[in-house]
């Protein structure tokens, strides 16, 4: 156990006092964590708090959520808020892109048979790992901001269960599926809405809420992916192809429901609408 003195600095087991960028409190921690992104290195404890209660959510009827990889949106709710995917992301995967096939020459060297890398492609390295770190930061600011948004506004969600190797099979899907990190953002919102006192519910894979009419329920077999509107042949009003599945997932039935996270609170009741 180690006492810490608190401000910009912290001490380590064996390996002595180093400056930190955020200042810390007056605290004791037992087990210290130290790792390295790109140029930086980051130290993690456990300290003992006081529990913040709970923020309660603005909304308590269900909301759908359909997650998007079209359009520039990342996922759309059934009371019609888009969320976008934010643009400082896109212009770094650009830039990472770009200076990897700029690089694309460097003598790396091999290992196995003795062969060292030149210094310019140490130096590659090191840039390329400041690089990868910035997209990464960025996403996971973008995921924790998002998530503790939706968990302090809406009390219940409901969102589909998406067919990760079958859209991952798909070439031109394939990038953009696993760049905006839908297991990531799905796993922090149910941690989150826990902690809300909220519910998560995970609606079955197979079910065709972007298929069904939100309005008469009539399905339309021959929809495409290239297909943003949805046109029901029953005359119903046209309406945006993933708002369309956001109010279904909404209305989705107690009997498809594959997962449920979390629980509401007792504090929680309709009274306190």
């Amino acid at each position: 156990v180690i006492l810490q003195e608190g401000g910009k600095q912290v001490k380590l087991p064996t390996l002595g006092i180093f400056r930190i960028k955020e200042a810390i409190p007056k605290c004791v921690a037992q087990t210290y964590t130290v790792s390295k992104r790109g140029d930086k290195y980051f130290v993690a404890f456990t300290v003992n708090a006081e529990l913040i209660p709970p923020i309660q959510p603005k909304i308590f009827e269900p909301i759908g959520l359909d997650v998007n990889l079209t359009d520039g949106k990342y996922c759309v709710l059934s009371d019609g808020t888009e969320i976008t995917y934010p643009k400082p992301l896109k212009a770094a995967i650009t830039k990472l892109k770009k200076f990897q096939f700029h690089n694309r020459n460097k003598q790396t060297g091999d290992r196995r048979k003795g062969i060292p890398a030149s210094n310019n492609a140490r130096k590659y390295y090191a840039s390329l790992a400041k690089l990868q770190k910035k997209v990464a930061d960025r996403r996971n600011d973008f995921l924790q901001k998002l998530t503790t948004n939706l968990a302090k506004k809406y009390r219940h969600l409901k969102v589909e269960t998406l067919n990760r190797q079958g859209m991952l099979a798909n070439h031109k899907l394939a990038f953009h599926l696993a760049d905006a990190s839908f297991y990531k953002f799905k796993s922090l919102l149910e941690v989150k809405a826990m902690s809300h006192g909220g519910i998560v519910e995970s609606v079955d894979m197979w079910y065709p809420s972007s298929k069904l009419s939100s309005q008469c329920q009539q399905k339309k077999t021959d929809l495409k992916l290239s297909d943003r509107i949805f046109h029901c042949s029953s005359g119903c009003k046209p309406i945006c192809r993933d708002l369309n599945s956001s109010i279904n997932l909404a209305n989705a039935p107690e009997d498809i429901i594959v997962n449920k996270i979390g629980s509401v609170r007792s504090e929680f009741t309709l009274a306190d609408k």
